[in-house]
C-alpha cells in the first residue's frame, strides 16, 4: 500500500459513515420524515446498493483481477457497470448512504454523504487511479476520457 494511503478501507469506511449518521440522527434532528413510503424506499436503496456491491465484487473474481483497493489489477475493468462509471461500488456506497438517511427518517444524517465522498475521492479514487494510470497506461487514460470519475 503507498504511504500516503489511508489504512481504512471502503467498507470500513462505509460503515463509519452509517455509525456518523446514526449519531446525527440522534444529536442533530433537524428535520422529521414521518413518511412511512420515503422509510421503505430508503431500505430498498440499501439493499440495492448493497446487492450492487455484491455483485461487483463476483464480476471482479469473474474476470480475474482483485477488488481491494490500493492491490495491483492484473486487468482493467471496462465493462458491465464499469462501462458507465469508473468507480460504480463507491456509487453503490452512496445509494446505501443515501437510503440510509430515508431509513432514519431525518435530514441530520444528510451531513455525512458529501464527507463520505470527498473521503472516498481523495484517500481512495486518486491512489487508485495513479495505480491503474501506472500499470496500464494509455489504456487506462482513454478509458478516463471515455466514462466518468462518478456517474
Amino acid at each position: 500500500m503507498p504511504p500516503h494511503t489511508t489504512r481504512i478501507l471502503p467498507p470500513y469506511a462505509l460503515l463509519l459513515a452509517i455509525a456518523l449518521m446514526f449519531l446525527l440522527h440522534k444529536l442533530l434532528p433537524l428535520v422529521s420524515i414521518e413518511e412511512k413510503g420515503l422509510r421503505v424506499a430508503g431500505w430498498c436503496l440499501i439493499v440495492c446498493g448493497l446487492a450492487v456491491d455484491s455483485w461487483i465484487a463476483l464480476w471482479f473474481q469473474r474476470q480475474g483481477t482483485t477488488i481491494l483497493p490500493f492491490r495491483d489489477s492484473s486487468q482493467l475493468v471496462t465493462t458491465g457497470l464499469y462501462r458507465y462509471s469508473r468507480n460504480p461500488i463507491y456509487v453503490s456506497m452512496v445509494v446505501v448512504l443515501v437510503g440510509v438517511v430515508l431509513a432514519l427518517g431525518s435530514v441530520g444524517p444528510l451531513l455525512a454523504i458529501p464527507l463520505f465522498i470527498a473521503w472516498i475521492n481523495r484517500r481512495v479514487i486518486l491512489v487508485e487511479e495513479a495505480m491503474l494510470r501506472e500499470r496500464f497506461g494509455a489504456e487506462y487514460e482513454a478509458y478516463c476520457r471515455r466514462v466518468r470519475r462518478w456517474v
